[in-house]
């Protein structure tokens, strides 16, 4: 093998490498609703990284067998902050389970993200606007 060919080859493969090993779209949204947690002081995220290829094995993550985010489930976690229109993005989201203290809900979540309305429960532990909790079916924890 030549050095033109070799080269060629370990630039394919370093392309590839990049592109398997690139964060999932669920992945993407965990980590924006990571963003939007100001305080963990029970250090729940801190398995959460970029540079993982899923998010299966996040702490507090359920996934299918096709690899989808299908449960986020991080109650008594004491979180602050609040959720991003981001997670309207997990399509196979079917339980989110958080105790998330938070003064604002983001509107766009509630507006254009519909599969968060059908969510059976979404645990706050200061109480939301009530327009929000209506929507979403908020419960304590």
């Amino acid at each position: 093998m030549n050095t033109y060919t070799f080269s060629i080859s370990i630039s394919i493969f370093c392309i590839l490498t990049h592109i398997s090993s690139s964060l999932t779209s669920d992945g993407l949204s965990l980590l924006a609703l990571k963003s939007a947690i100001t305080t963990d002081p029970t250090n729940s995220l801190t398995t959460w990284s970029e540079t993982d290829s899923t998010p299966c094995h996040w702490s507090g993550i359920t996934c299918n067998s096709a690899h989808r985010v299908t449960a986020v489930f991080l109650p008594h976690r004491n979180l602050t902050g609040y959720l991003p229109s981001e997670l309207g993005a997990l399509l196979s989201l079917k339980h989110l389970s958080l105790s998330l203290t938070t003064t604002s809900l983001n509107p766009s979540l509630i507006i254009y993200s519909t599969p968060l309305i059908s969510y059976p429960l979404i645990c706050h532990t200061t109480p939301s606007p009530d327009l929000y909790r209506k929507k979403l079916k908020t419960s304590k924890c």
